[in-house]
């Protein structure tokens, strides 16, 4: 059995990055990029400490995880 995380701090910070590219005159996707990792039983507790226990942490890595995910949405946004 597994879930997907729906992160709205990722995001939050997706949207904020599109903004961001936007006013720069930089290419964005043209369609909603949702990242829902799948969570199974293995990564409960990695998941519940990251966004309950210690978020601060999480947070820490926040923009280089953005970044890793944005990055190939827009190429692959590109692509079409």
């Amino acid at each position: 059995m597994a879930t997907n995380l729906q992160n709205a701090a990722i995001e939050l910070g997706m949207a904020l990055q599109a903004t961001v590219d936007l006013l720069d005159n930089k290419q964005i996707p043209q369609t909603a990029l949702l990242n829902m990792p799948v969570i199974k039983k293995d990564k409960v507790d990695y998941y519940y400490s990251q966004l309950y226990v210690k978020p601060q942490d999480f947070l820490k890595t926040l923009p280089e995880l953005i970044r890793r995910i944005w990055l190939p949405a827009i190429t692959r946004a590109n692509r079409r």
